[in-house]
């Protein structure tokens, strides 16, 4: 049983050790802070961990950052430095389970009060020795309470992680609800999409931390349908949007959003510039290119994997006020190494964008692919139809699906030049489910809000 209980407070002073650690830059400042806020030498029962929880903490006092590598690094360069004699041995196994272990917040908050009453265990007896030895040399019982026993209780006593401290929120409904009673109303912080019947399904728009799913079969338009949500944000406010294109070239991007706010095709053969040329277009496409502000848009092209995407997209949030993060499509990111199936890796992608999400404080959208049963069956597309995990349908807060309006001929769609899309609000944590009736003219990128918007 010895041995069980010492293997168990290993693990759990390795994994509440590696939380201290930021691997890849993947945790933003505000968990590091916290993290080493909640954690300190005495935290731990082992010296070796105390020593190597110092070593850390003083990393990040100099760095703001605590990576394991430089960590690593210091270690053994300044090895004489430590008492321990197998500080680097320690270092090397918290390094090889930060990938195994996850530690947020919500395990951090469950791991820190165990370890506090184990370190309690441990520490208070010689404390109390410390008080009867006092005692019996004259010094007053609460005195020597104070000197030698007090600090123990205080320093292990459970107390409640600051990230669960809800008192600014319970703050912010407080304000709100005084300002009811003026019939005043403090609206949330939300992104509007530019569509008015989408935003109202979505009471307002795109909300902070939100993971948006939009998933549809090839070739329906959830590109161009990002990208309208995109110009549309882009002349709303002030803000940049991150576009992760893992499908289509930047170069392909920049034209159809030329080609979006011209409301006009850009032209890919001799034809078709006679047409647009005919029609005024040139001058349109002209403007477009010259007055919209690209800047203001940043296109990652390539990733490794859904942690170094992560990394980057919370590197570019850093630098520029983001509304809103973009990511063309879910099933086209890599999978990490060691992952068995796709299913698994899906999943995993699925969970960390949901993560991000709520680290970066903008709303993910990410684009998903249908699976064939819906051609194949002839019916409208479920949620339960997004390709190789059910986890994408449950880590949503908002799970949308385009689609083709069954009803219409190729002949009406040939005389138009465009087609009926359902916008179909099918999961919504924060509203009503709606189905929003688009009109999407391929040509030019751009989808229009039928009359009939809703049902």
């Amino acid at each position: 049983m010895e041995t069980n209980s010492t293997e168990y407070f290993h693990h759990l002073q390795v994994r509440v050790l590696s939380g201290l650690l930021n691997p890849n830059g993947e945790n933003p400042t505000s968990i590091l802070n916290d993290f080493h806020k909640n954690v300190t030498p005495e935290t731990f029962i082992d010296p070796l961990f105390s020593e190597l929880c110092r070593a850390a903490k003083d990393l990040f006092k100099r760095t703001g950052d605590c990576d394991p590598v430089v960590l690593i690094s210091e270690i053994s360069t300044k090895q004489a430095q430590f008492s321990h004699p197998n500080i680097q041995a320690g270092i090397s196994v918290v390094f090889e389970a930060v990938d195994a272990y996850s530690v947020n917040s919500v395990t951090l908050s469950r791991y820190l009060p165990i370890l506090n009453k184990a370190a309690m265990a441990k520490y208070l007896p010689i404390a109390q020795k410390e008080l009867e030895k006092a005692v019996k040399a004259g010094t007053s019982y609460e005195e020597a309470y104070a000197k030698f026993v007090a600090p123990v209780v205080e320093r292990y006593k459970y107390k409640a992680h600051n990230r669960f401290d809800v008192s600014k929120e319970v703050e912010d409904v407080r304000q709100k609800v005084e300002g009811f009673k003026n019939s005043e109303l403090k609206l949330d912080r939300v992104i509007p999409t530019g569509f008015t019947a989408v935003d109202l399904a979505m009471r307002g728009g795109m909300r902070p931390s939100q993971l948006i799913i939009i998933g549809a079969r090839p070739a329906t338009g959830k590109t161009t349908m990002a990208l309208n949500f995109v110009t549309n944000i882009i002349d709303s406010t002030d803000k940049h949007v991150i576009f992760v294109s893992l499908e289509q070239t930047s170069d392909q991007l920049v034209e159809k959003i030329v080609s979006i706010k011209a409301r006009c095709l850009f032209p890919k053969t001799a034809r078709e510039l006679k047409i647009v040329n005919i029609r005024g277009g040139i001058e349109r496409l002209e403007e477009a290119s010259k007055t919209f502000p690209f800047d203001r848009i940043h296109i990652i092209e390539k990733t490794e994997n859904v942690d170094t995407l992560s990394l980057t997209v919370k590197e570019l949030c850093q630098k520029y006020n983001v509304a809103a993060v973009v990511v063309d499509y879910l099933q086209l990111i890599p999978s990490a190494a060691g992952e068995r199936s796709r299913y698994e890796s899906i999943t995993k992608i699925s969970n960390k964008l949901k993560v991000l999400a709520k680290d970066i404080g903008a709303p993910v959208v990410c684009l998903a692919q249908l699976s064939r049963g819906t051609d194949n069956e002839k019916r409208n597309p479920r949620l339960a139809d997004l390709r190789d995990s059910g986890a994408i349908e449950q880590d949503a807060d908002i799970g949308i699906l385009l689609y083709n309006d069954m009803n219409a001929t190729d002949e009406e769609i040939a005389i138009s030049n465009s087609r009926t899309v359902h916008f179909d609000i099918q999961k919504n944590r924060n509203g009503g489910l709606h189905n929003v009736r688009m009109r999407f003219f391929p040509s030019e990128s751009r989808f229009q809000e039928n009359q009939q918007a809703t049902n």
